[in-house]
């Protein structure tokens, strides 16, 4: 293999894109690598890969791992073991090897070569979530992850927001985590089609606490009663919080003005864009943000975008959309049709084209290279 290309494996039980964060990032990455000539393999769940044609991406090689007995006690620790199991037998045909931090992916493989890519780890969304259990075993996985994050020998993160969180959290040594941003392909031709007879402003993601449930529960009845044009789409899927529905609770908390609330479920794919491209305004209230890709995938379609000042959501957004800190910001705003006067959003596809896989492809690249020359050098 030449100098500059390179031999490259991500780990990652989340795959293909239009499953989550991470299984986007893997997929625009790996294409990225691919498209310019570097080996990739996928180490994903056989599910993600069997029937699904239409994800893989050209060059690229993907290994399935089938769920077994350990799974039963541990699905995620099944996937852990199995993935290190097949990509430790193989080490020495990979340059680098990278896992996300959440759930500690990677913490069975060999450390000499491993890239950790910092996302949003357990500990933090457990944080934010009130302690909230998600998974079984919990405790068990935050100290997993902080023992990957502490012996990979290369960390990443698109974020500084994250990746001050980590050092500052875990003591990790000032400037290990490396900043770069996540990568995003342009797509084009997205059919401009009807989706709703009426104007809406649209919120995507699970419908929780740390995407900003609370803070809707306070917010939008106010602003349903001051706004009598106003309509809000839910694109996201129902949790529950204190026992109960998040959409139960956002219903009975907007009591009569119910009618403008339309919630309709995950979308993927087409339908999924066709729906951001129509709508007036995206808003993302969360608590905490890492840097989401529905946030780049809104500033791609032009739209303006209303998010909270937290997290990596300033350095995302730079001087384009509306940045709220409080409560009272986020009514004023909605109530007094701000987002119709706003011209932010005609910037927004300029902010976007900062992220293009095209923009980032040089960056990315030399820092794998870096990497893999620092590993052949010690």
């Amino acid at each position: 293999m030449r100098a500059n290309k390179l031999s490259i494996c991500f780990i990652t039980s989340e795959f293909p894109p239009y499953s989550g964060g991470i299984g986007t990032y893997v997929w625009e990455t790996a294409k990225l690598l691919a498209d310019r000539g570097s080996s990739v393999v996928v180490v994903t769940k056989e599910e993600n890969i069997v029937n699904n044609d239409w994800a893989r991406i050209p060059n690229v090689m993907y290994w399935g791992i089938r769920g077994g007995i350990l799974g039963k006690i541990s699905r995620e620790l099944d996937f852990a073991l199995k993935a290190a199991l097949v990509v430790n037998s193989r080490y020495s045909d990979f340059d680098l090897i990278e896992v996300p931090d959440y759930l500690a992916q990677g913490i069975f493989v060999r450390k000499s070569k491993l890239i950790c890519r910092l996302h949003t780890p357990l500990a933090l969304v457990q944080e934010l979530d009130d302690n909230r259990n998600i998974y079984r075993f919990q405790k068990v996985f935050c100290w997993l992850e902080k023992l990957q994050i502490k012996t990979a020998r290369f960390l990443t993160s698109p974020s500084h927001a994250l990746a001050e969180w980590i050092e500052n959290k875990w003591l990790i040594q000032k400037n290990k985590v490396t900043v770069y941003p996540n990568p995003i392909s342009l797509r084009s031709n997205i059919a401009d089609r009807r989706t709703f007879r009426f104007k809406y402003g649209l919120f995507m993601g699970r419908i929780e606490k740390r995407k900003g449930l609370t803070m809707m529960l306070e917010v939008l009845p106010q602003v349903l009663i001051n706004n009598k044009k106003i309509h809000f789409v839910f694109m996201g899927q129902d949790t529950t919080y204190r026992g109960k529905s998040a959409i139960d609770l956002i219903k009975e908390a907007c009591g009569t003005q119910v009618d403008r609330l339309h919630f309709i479920g995950f979308k993927t794919g087409v339908e999924k864009d066709r729906i951001i491209k129509k709508a007036e305004f995206i808003l993302f209230p969360s608590i905490w943000e890492n840097f989401p890709y529905v946030v780049l995938e809104s500033l791609m379609m032009g739209k303006l975008v209303l998010a909270s000042n937290v997290g990596g959501l300033p350095e995302l957004l730079g001087k384009v959309g509306v940045l709220m800190s409080c409560k009272q910001e986020w009514i004023d705003y909605l109530s007094n049709d701000g987002y119709l006067r706003d011209i932010s959003a005609t910037k927004s596809y300029q902010q976007f084209n900062k992220f293009t896989s095209n923009r980032l492809a040089r960056t990315i690249i030399n820092y794998y290279l870096a990497c893999k020359e620092h590993v052949n050098n010690n």
